[in-house]
């Protein structure tokens, strides 16, 4: 307790009732959640399995549960520690669903039954794409992961296909719920549950059965959740129904960290807490203990912008006072460049390449910076690359695992029935498939009950000796471990020695990802995260928060980090570099004119500038090819929300070279001249020619002049009217729109190709 600061020390020592913990970036909200487990745990508040802790990611859930092992069990052999740790309620909320909905499997609501299968998001990909498919709707009209995440929207906001359809407005809507009534319905007959029904089905059991509800009730005497200002209608819902009856929840958040809209988040929860308990206590965390001053007052400047919030101020705990650099570069090249600049100055002083993070808006920015390393060699990691659970050998043998548990999985089996190879074609399939949609079977019962009208004697053989394989297996599985049954299907199978045979780089690679399933089984095992096949697979699909990132480049030295804010949350490096601060970019040009959106995206810059422990540097350019066309950028508003002493600022050389050359020039004879500067650099060794430079007019023609209220039309986003035209210090015009379907838009009316009606 020593180590904790007052406002820390009151939090831990709250003795019961509502909590309400305001963590601002790098206050240590992970030790208080911690500490005040071990607390209620040692004064004998609560055994550890009667504390249920909730949070977004299975790096923070291990995180949690390997600390408050520490804390409690400091004397304990590892197998001792791990023995205790499986009594531990501490994962992820969907993890948590899927735990409890296992527990209750007899109680499910028809149609689900136990063995129910966890599509991820490539299943539910695949599940809609044929929904798709047979209502004849196109998917360049309604894409499946549109129409997914409308479906999602909708069941976060506990709406069901029903009342969708009542609320729709248009023919768009209308086909969103019945593609929905669709999906659900074919998850149903596949006995499979997506993300959103582990948390909608967990609620529903909760509301509807009083036996359910009595015993998670009282199975837990304290409800703790993480990161709360990412909760979503359905997990408020779920944790207001757990915590109803002792009403000991406690509650750890930061409005001004809420990034997460798009999945359904609603940071007004938080905000309303005291509300729904207006006895609740409030703690709010300022000390901060990663970043160092100068970095903290840019930050505190741009959040304090916002209108929806806790009023806070984050205060250094370590020294330091190196300044803030604010760069502008002459367009994304040259901000790559100069990124690199700063690493390798850094590097020269004796800093890893593992303390450099650069962070950007758009997975897309990423290039360049790509382009950039390799060409000086350095090695980088790119944080959202292929995940480990999303390769192809990890989700065969998974299927494998899904198909034992829930024979009536059709996606698993048609993923698996013909790997490795046996000779099962297309064509057996489908009338395999149609065999089975006659009897009213799943594929596997049809192989089951031999339904093979039509099929040849040969692919009949081999069906039926697939049968016998799923059956031979599925006879061993409730007796052996989860890192057993793999092996087992690995064997008996086959599947492992026809990956052996490919000998190439590739062949290789996925013969260690497979083993490196079984390492994973048997960790998960050792610190009782999963005993059984059933707890593996719950968490199979959940894994999204630990897959490893692509990496480029020899790690002798580290690796320099490239990824977005939305990726960025949670972590912390030495040294950031945000990149790409301006207007369409950061804030996003879907965000401008809508200020709820505005504040997300000025959330979404706050969490980059906290990622920050040493240094920060802010860039902006001048210019950025963006969908193909090369455009001037007016610098991120967020920038001018930030004083100017509390920045040192900086400018390329080549933007001076750049500017002259735009005055004497037009716009498309300077952008190719600006790439020919590049070329002369010899270190950059690419090539940039005017054929990369895609542009939408003759720029030699002057842009039509507009005024507020004309009526235009877009090539792409129709007809619409000129709400407002802006001209920066350069009497650079841009014209914001409201545009009749596609919404408000600022655009270069140089570029935009509009038309007047």
């Amino acid at each position: 307790m020593k180590r904790l600061n007052p406002a820390q020390d009151r939090a831990v020592r709250h003795p019961g009732g509502p909590l309400l913990v305001l963590a601002g970036a790098g206050s240590g909200k992970t030790l208080v959640l911690t500490e005040r487990m071990a607390r209620l745990v040692r004064e004998g508040a609560a055994r550890p399995w009667e504390i249920l802790a909730v949070t977004f990611t299975n790096k923070a859930a291990r995180s949690l549960r390997e600390r408050l092992c520490g804390i409690l069990w400091p004397r304990m052999t590892p197998e001792e520690v791990a023995k205790e740790a499986r009594g531990l309620w501490i994962g992820t909320f969907h993890s948590f669903c899927a735990r409890m909905l296992r527990m209750e499997a007899g109680k499910l609501p028809s149609p689900y039954g136990p063995g129910f299968s966890i599509f991820d998001e490539d299943d539910q990909t695949r599940a809609m794409r044929e929904v798709l498919a047979h209502l004849e709707i196109d998917t360049d009209d309604l894409s499946p992961r549109t129409a997914l995440s409308a479906v999602s929207r909708a069941k976060n906001a506990g709406k069901g296909p029903e009342r969708v359809a009542q609320e729709a407005r248009n023919f768009r809507d209308e086909a969103v719920a019945e593609v929905y009534e669709r999906y659900q319905a074919h998850l149903e007959r596949l006995n499979a549950l997506d993300y959103d029904d582990l948390l909608v089905l967990a609620g529903r059991l909760l509301a509807e059965r009083e036996d359910v509800r009595a015993y998670w009730q009282t199975r837990f005497k304290h409800v703790l959740v993480d990161e709360y200002q990412d909760t979503n209608l359905a997990q408020y819902r779920l944790v207001t129904a757990l915590a109803a009856q002792h009403r000991n929840l406690t509650v750890v958040g930061d409005v001004d960290q809420s990034i997460y809209s798009w999945r359904a988040a609603d940071f007004r929860i938080i905000l309303r807490f005291e509300q729904d308990y207006p006895d609740a206590a409030r703690v709010t965390l300022e000390e901060n203990y990663r970043s160092r001053r100068p970095i903290l007052e840019v930050a505190n400047s741009v959040i304090a912008h916002n209108v929806e919030r806790y009023p806070k101020n984050l205060r250094p705990t370590r020294p330091g006072d190196d300044p803030v650099v604010l760069h502008c570069a002459a367009d994304e090249r040259d901000e790559a460049w100069w990124a690199v600049e700063r690493i390798l100055e850094f590097r020269a002083q004796g800093r890893g390449l593992d303390d450099f993070a650069i962070l950007y808006r758009t997975n897309a920015q990423s290039r360049v910076f790509e382009e950039a390393l390799g060409i000086r060699g350095i090695p980088y990691r790119l944080v959202g690359g292929v995940k480990f659970f999303d390769r192809k050998e990890i989700k065969d043998v998974v299927a494998y695992l899904r198909l034992l548990v829930n024979p009536r999985d059709d996606v698993a089996f048609w993923r698996i029935v013909n790997v490795p190879r046996r000779g099962i074609g297309g064509t057996t399939l489908n009338r395999l498939r149609d065999n089975a949609a006659t009897a009213g079977l799943s594929l596997m019962a049809a192989v089951e009950s031999a339904a093979f009208a039509g099929i040849g004697a040969a692919a009949a053989r081999k069906l039926a000796e697939f049968g016998s394989l799923m059956a031979a297996l599925g006879s061993e599985v409730q007796h052996l471990t989860p890192e057993q049954v793999i092996r087992r299907v690995l064997e008996e199978s086959a599947y492992l020695a026809a990956l052996a045979k490919d000998d190439s780089e590739e062949g290789h690679a996925r013969v260690e990802n497979v083993r490196e399933l079984l390492t994973r089984a048997a960790e998960m095992l050792e610190v009782g995260e999963a005993v059984t096949l059933d707890e593996f697979l719950n968490s199979v699909p959940l894994q999204g928060a630990d897959d490893a990132p692509a990496e480029v480049g020899d790690a002798s030295a580290g690796r320099v980090t490239l990824m977005t804010l939305h990726s960025a949350k949670g972590l912390e490096y030495p040294v950031v570099l945000l990149t790409g601060l301006e207007e369409g970019v950061l804030p996003h040009i879907r965000s401008l004119g809508e200020p709820e959106a505005e504040e997300e995206e000025r959330r979404l810059c706050y969490v980059g500038i906290t990622r920050a422990a040493d240094r920060l540097f802010l860039s902006h350019t001048e210019a950025r090819h963006l969908a193909g066309q090369f455009r001037r950028n007016l610098p991120s508003r967020f920038l001018s929300e930030i004083p100017r002493h509390l920045v040192e600022r900086t400018e390329s050389p080549a933007l001076a070279r750049y500017l002259k050359a735009r005055e004497a020039l037009n716009e498309r004879e300077a952008a190719v001249r600006w790439a020919r500067f590049e070329n002369d650099l010899e270190d950059r060794r690419r090539q940039v020619s005017e054929a990369d430079l895609v542009w939408t007019q003759d720029f030699d023609a002057e842009p039509p002049a507009f005024a507020v209220g004309d009526r235009v039309a877009h090539p792409k986003f129709g007809p619409g009217e000129v709400a407002e035209v802006m001209t920066d210090r350069r009497g650079v015009v841009t014209l914001a729109i409201a545009f009749d379907d596609a919404g408000r838009k600022i655009l270069d009316p140089k570029f935009a190709a509009l038309t007047r009606l």
